[in-house]
């Protein structure tokens, strides 16, 4: 989730402010991450990268207290399959937030005032788009948590997904039924913290559910 927000919320301002071949290349990047199934793409990177190039594992997995630069690298392609995804979603969440709020009259305020435009976009302008970037990024976690399981089993990492996974090919009910109240109690901690974080970003949110 922190790669996909670090190149999802840049492209998406960018896809904003930028002209006609940044729209398009965001665009397709969005019509890519969003339609490409998770395992399609998992898979087409370990043929690439493991397969074809030899430069990294095709599964496995390394403790990070054990062997931080192991870790890093079994970690690298099961990352890259999930923000691919992630990334297109928050691409696309911010490009329309920061349209919207471009339009309006205080943006056309500072361009008069002569406030440098880097300084209204992303000062100004991303900071009131915040709120369903937020938004979207802690639905998207939730998710994330869901699609793991998938990713987890392709790549052989010992997640919560796996557990899963593994407990209903043996039949262990028991094992299942925990590890998907994890997975849900996970998702609605996020969902806490995601709307505690929107109503610091935006404070009329919060105004309007006391109201």
């Amino acid at each position: 989730m922190l790669l996909a927000v670090a190149v999802g919320v840049p492209l998406g301002v960018r896809a904003a402010v930028g002209g006609r071949w940044a729209r398009r290349l965001t665009e397709g990047l969005v019509v890519f991450g969003i339609s490409v199934p998770d395992f399609w793409l998992g898979i087409m990177l370990v043929l690439f990268f493991s397969g074809t190039m030899m430069w990294l594992p095709p599964s496995g997995f390394i403790a990070f207290a054990e062997d931080p630069g192991g870790n890093l690298h079994y970690m690298i392609l099961p990352v890259l399959t999930l923000a691919v995804a992630e990334a297109a979603y928050i691409i696309r969440t911010t490009r329309g937030s920061m349209l919207g709020v471009m339009g309006r009259p205080f943006i056309v305020y500072l361009r008069a005032k002569g406030t440098r435009e880097r300084s209204i976009v992303y000062r100004h302008a991303l900071r009131n788009a915040a709120a369903p970037i937020a938004t979207v990024i802690g639905i998207q976690f939730g998710v994330l948590l869901g699609g793991a399981i998938v990713v987890e089993t392709l790549f052989a990492l010992p997640g919560v997904g796996r557990l899963i996974v593994t407990g209903i090919n043996h039949r262990n009910y028991p094992v299942v039924q925990a590890g998907l109240l994890v997975v849900a109690t996970l998702f609605i901690l996020i969902s806490l913290i995601t709307d505690v974080v929107v109503g610091f970003i935006d404070p009329r949110v919060s105004d309007r559910g006391q109201s």
